[in-house]
């Protein structure tokens, strides 16, 4: 479960945001009270009863989490792509046929992740969460069920890939128990949905530039570079809504000062200090966490957990802005930024690498 709270800490990391954001930090630490033991992936009694909204963030964020990690593993994903930033960056950039409104909420809206294998395919991928029963998660994923309750919703629309690079798509439903006597499980189908984008034939190596640019956006933000994170995602400023079939650009400060901002970012390191271990060079930063209240881990208090997340100062360079804007970042330009996600630690602390150029470690302070 450490591993999977790395990687929301990951996932809720947003692409584009100004000034401080609440992912940043707190989904580490958040859910680190929440399970009973290793053993059994079930909920504390204080964690089953909190009210609605909070057992829904938590619903939302293990049901984002927990499915991310176990299809990253067994489809060999090298990258892992927000569906709104990836329509928003590929309509901006390239254009297409869209019939949607890129909707946070309801049945117009994007999938949760585009992600990227090893053998150059892409996967769509949905996400839903509940505690409430098996019955009511097979409701959330569409599913025909019995007992009085309604199957068919609405299902998410979609993003569609030519053949020769379309690989999964996915509706994944966890449902996590809080009764020692019922398993969480996870249930993950293959839906038929209309498609919401449809990437041509001609465009298909383009999809690599949004997947790309939302991965290496994020490492940059949660290593403290919001402003080159900015730039990763959109060197031509966000995008500010639909005209027709394509998005257009928001009137944004001159391209050149966008440039020099993140060249003063990456020099001064306001934000970043030196955070080179045994594993490796890294240039991010460095939080303490103080927990709410002790946590017994093998027989021993846990007060603190320390949080180190930092990139490669591979990317703390010239090279590195000049990277960005470049129009696309195909796959055979990538310089490592889609990679595998791969994790390692012990009983005290758990590392979570994605390729060589950004690491996240938690750590127990006991």
């Amino acid at each position: 479960m450490a591993e999977v709270l790395l990687l929301i800490g990951r996932l809720t990391t947003p692409v584009l945001a100004s000034g401080a954001s609440l992912a940043e930090f707190w989904a580490y630490a958040r859910y680190i009270f929440a399970w009973r033991n290793e053993d059994q992936l079930t909920l504390t009694p204080e964690f089953a009863e909190l009210d609605a909204h909070q057992k829904t963030i938590l619903s939302d964020d293990i049901g984002m989490g927990l499915p991310i990690h176990w299809i990253s593993r067994r489809m060999n994903l090298i990258g892992i792509c927000d569906g709104r930033y990836f329509i928003e960056r590929y309509l901006a950039t390239y254009g297409g046929t869209y019939t949607g409104k890129a909707a946070k909420r309801g049945p117009g809206k994007a999938p949760d992740f585009i992600c990227v294998s090893r053998n150059g395919k892409f996967h769509v991928v949905e996400c839903k969460g509940t505690q409430t029963s098996t019955a009511y998660r097979d409701d959330q994923l569409g599913l025909p069920i019995n007992k009085g309750l309604r199957g068919g919703r609405a299902q998410k629309r979609t993003v569609t890939f030519p053949a020769h690079v379309a690989g999964e798509r996915l509706a994944c439903g966890t449902f996590i128990s809080s009764d020692p006597n019922a398993r969480s499980s996870l249930k993950i189908i293959d839906p038929e949905e209309p498609p919401l984008l449809e990437v041509g034939d001609d465009n298909a190596p383009m999809a690599f530039d949004p997947i790309a640019r939302g991965t290496l956006a994020q490492m940059l933000r949660a290593s403290g570079f919001p402003l080159t994170a900015n730039l990763a995602a959109f060197p031509e400023g966000r995008p500010r809504g639909i005209e027709g079939e394509r998005y257009v650009f928001a009137p944004v400060e001159e391209r050149a000062e966008r440039f020099r901002e993140a060249r003063e970012e990456m020099a001064g390191r306001p934000r970043a200090e030196d955070l080179t271990s045994d594993r490796g060079p890294l240039v991010g930063r460095r939080t303490i966490i103080e927990l709410p209240a002790p946590l017994l881990v093998n027989d021993k208090l846990v007060r603190r957990v320390e949080l180190r997340q930092g990139i490669s100062p591979e990317l703390v360079s010239d090279d590195a802005i000049t990277l960005m804007e470049e129009r696309i970042i195909e796959r055979k330009e990538d310089p490592g930024i889609l990679a595998p996600t791969k994790f390692e630690g012990d009983t005290d602390e758990v590392v979570m690498h994605v390729g060589k150029l950004f690491r996240s470690e938690l750590k127990l302070l006991y």
